[in-house]
């Protein structure tokens, strides 16, 4: 089963939104990560939208900066991998 490591989550204290940063490591040992937006509305019968995103481990090393980008350093390097 893979293995998911949340890298940080964020809430908006001036309105209601969320983002999740995850590492997923899946039983083959190939590695990605999701970043998950969640934006509640409270006009939709749904009340809120979900986007996820996904990225390789390098890619997110290069475009991202703020917590994540640090969290994910850290993951790999207690794991050995970078």
């Amino acid at each position: 089963m893979a293995e998911r490591i949340v890298l940080a989550k964020s809430f908006d204290p001036q309105g209601p939104s969320e983002d999740w940063w995850f590492l997923l490591i899946e039983d083959s040992g190939e590695m990605h990560v999701e970043h998950k937006q969640v934006r509640h509305n409270p006009f939709k019968r749904t009340r809120r939208d979900i986007r996820t995103r996904s990225y390789s481990v390098k890619e997110f090393l290069a475009t991202t900066r703020h917590e994540p980008r640090g969290s994910l350093r850290m993951v790999l390097k207690q794991r050995g991998i970078q």
